[in-house]
């Protein structure tokens, strides 16, 4: 809603820059904290969200380059000749958003993340897969007085990969979870298991359509 608002203003009146930040810090409140306060906790820095979805983040716009389109279209400056050469004589701002980013490599689990999308799910697996997680581990280097074994198995350090791969309890679930949809896997590490999901999961077959959802449902609920 907020950036609807933004977009239809923008069109309009051209915004400071301090109101575009301010703008971009309550979205990203709200998207950590769920208000209009402080985004403090924040995982991911707003820039990585920004990215598309194919290069590892949500796909929001970033709304401070979508104000220097603005300034070309005001200014009139569609002949622009370096733009217009990149994109083939036309001046579409959803083209030229793309040129003005900061391009990222392809991320290679974006298919099976995002596809058939259940959000909350979809949400904490990518947060999984970015590994931004407070995990035990993670909060003892920080200098955090806390007992690092995992609580769910007690044997290992709590980091990521243990936490939904190599964890006694994780592991039994994620195979109860595969049993139930019929299909066999046998114990592996993180990696491996993001490969065997980026293998199987692809595609619109009810085997590779199960095991997605069996996925993030496993990670969101872990």
């Amino acid at each position: 809603m907020i950036f609807s608002i933004q977009n239809i203003w923008s069109h309009v009146f051209l915004l400071h820059s301090k109101i575009l930040k301010r703008i971009e810090g309550l979205c990203n409140a709200f998207l950590w904290n769920d208000s209009d306060g402080s985004y403090e906790g924040a995982r991911v820095s707003w820039e990585r969200i920004c990215y598309p979805k194919c290069e590892g983040g949500l796909g929001i716009k970033y709304i401070l380059v979508g104000i220097r389109i603005a300034w070309k279209k005001i200014l009139k400056l569609q002949d622009d000749y370096a733009l217009v050469d990149i994109l083939d004589g036309t001046f579409q701002a959803r083209k030229v958003l793309d040129v003005l980013r900061c391009r990222k490599d392809k991320v290679l689990w974006f298919k099976v993340l995002w596809g058939m999308v259940v959000p909350r799910f979809s949400f904490i697996s990518w947060l999984v897969l970015l590994d931004p997680l407070s995990t035990k581990t993670r909060m003892s280097a920080w200098g955090c007085s806390i007992d690092p074994p995992c609580l769910m198995c007690c044997y290992e350090n709590e980091s990521r990969d243990h936490l939904f791969a190599d964890c006694v309890y994780s592991r039994q679930v994620w195979e109860d979870i595969l049993r139930s949809c019929l299909v066999r896997r046998s114990r592996s590490g993180w990696a491996d298991m993001v490969s065997w999901v980026l293998e199987y999961g692809r595609g619109r077959s009810l085997r590779a359509v199960a095991i997605r959802l069996a996925w993030r449902a496993y990670l969101y609920h872990i």
